[in-house]
């Protein structure tokens, strides 16, 4: 059972975006923001615990594959820049590179949280447009993200990020 503050969070979450049945997403939650699937956890430990957050940023390109590779760990280099930072994966079970990443729950609101994951969205969208790559490295349009399992089951590093 999830903890009675991860519970209001996602009671306060659903009704700012009108999700009706709150408690279906206590023990997780999948959404979707700016046509970006999320996955949302809560994770025991100090404090009240952490919320781990998991997008799909989508398919890697077949196209150029080690140039967007290499820019995914690049990428890594700056978003390691603290405590709590995201991090980009592959999870080799769905083909995505997902972004990984985790919040206190301490204080967190569901407001906070929402800008959050637009946040994320936003970026996740860049990423599918241009796989952060410059204007002048070659890329393809990417596919359409349909996701229909949770996002939160990585494998690999990803999983030993998860646990």
């Amino acid at each position: 059972m999830a903890a009675p503050s991860y519970c209001r969070l996602i009671d306060q979450l659903c009704a700012i975006t009108m999700i009706p049945c709150p408690s279906a997403f206590y023990e997780q939650t999948n959404l979707s923001v700016k046509e970006v699937d999320f996955s949302l956890k809560h994770t025991p430990g100090p404090g009240e615990g952490d919320v781990f957050i998991y997008a799909s940023f989508g398919p890697l390109p077949t196209a150029n594959r080690e140039a967007v590779l290499q820019r995914l760990l690049e990428t890594n280099l700056y978003l390691l820049s603290g405590p709590h930072c995201p991090s980009l994966s592959y999870n080799s079970e769905s083909g995505h590179v997902i972004l990984i990443g985790h919040v206190p729950l301490d204080d967190l609101a569901a407001e906070h949280l929402l800008g959050l994951l637009g946040g994320i969205a936003d970026m996740a969208s860049n990423w599918r447009i241009n796989y952060f790559l410059d204007a002048s490295q070659p890329h393809r349009q990417p596919t359409p993200v349909q996701a229909s399992t949770p996002l939160n089951r990585p494998s690999g590093l990803s999983n030993a990020l998860a646990q």
